[in-house]
């Protein structure tokens, strides 16, 4: 009989043994699905709640980078001069059906970001919710298109 309750007890120590490198391994991929979505947030300037102007920036490339006029809505695209110095170039934003109301001198804009692709990045009138898509045309031009 102490033979088979010891035959007994390896088993139990083999299947604890894996349950516990069993959930190790959960929890390891639990804690790189974490990291993951922590490496693809955006990158955003830290203002105050009420100045006018902040940059913001994907981390997918540094070619989304933007200064956005948050009193205005007008969102500037960080470029590349001819002569190789950065410059703010204006973006189109095209008019929406959703009405956009502007309350004079306080922030009435946000640009939400998103880290893991670029036709998730949407600028939204706060007082509206009138929200415009990130959008490349076919000339090539990349501007704010109203999404309803």
């Amino acid at each position: 009989m102490p033979r088979l309750a010891s035959h007994n007890m390896q088993k139990m120590n083999r299947f604890l043994a894996a349950s516990l490198v069993s959930s190790l391994a959960f929890i390891s991929a639990g804690t790189k699905a974490q990291t993951d979505t922590i490496n693809q947030q955006s990158v955003v300037t830290h203002v105050p709640v009420d100045a006018r102007f902040e940059i913001v920036q994907s981390e997918l490339a540094v070619r989304w980078t933007f200064k956005l006029d948050k009193f205005t809505g007008n969102v500037f695209q960080l470029v590349a001069t001819k002569s190789g110095d950065l410059a703010w170039e204006e973006m189109p934003r095209f008019k929406s059906r959703v009405p956009d109301p502007v309350t004079p001198g306080r922030p009435n804009y946000q640009i939400f970001m998103s880290g893991i692709m670029a036709k998730n990045m949407f600028l939204m009138n706060v007082n509206s919710g009138a929200t415009w898509q990130l959008q490349k045309g076919s000339d090539d031009t990349v501007g704010w298109v109203p999404f309803e």
